[in-house]
């Protein structure tokens, strides 16, 4: 993970894996924590909803509920860059098929 020229090795083990469906995974690293849900949803033959779902606990009680307050925002432009690498991804892929 990479937000201008700061980096977070973001290491995890899939636990569960439904092919064409669902991938579970544990965030295995010293920072990030919890698990991601990966979810694939058939619309169409050309279209599909993906859903990333992320459950991961806040440490320090009270005081890290504000810290995640105030981190929303770096978290959003994080999320909302990673997603559009999955999907210039994966549009990438089908292009080239």
């Amino acid at each position: 993970t990479q937000l201008g020229p700061l980096k977070l090795s973001d290491t995890m083990v899939v636990t569960d894996w439904q092919p064409n469906e669902k991938i579970v995974i544990e965030h295995t690293g010293r920072v990030v924590l919890g698990k991601g849900v990966f979810t694939v949803r058939k619309i169409s033959d050309e279209i599909c909803e993906f859903t990333w779902q992320e459950i991961t606990p806040v440490p320090f009680g009270f005081v890290g509920q504000i810290g995640l307050i105030l981190i929303k925002p770096v978290l959003k432009i994080v999320f909302s860059k990673s997603l559009n690498t999955l999907k210039n991804n994966i549009e990438g892929l089908n292009r080239s098929r």
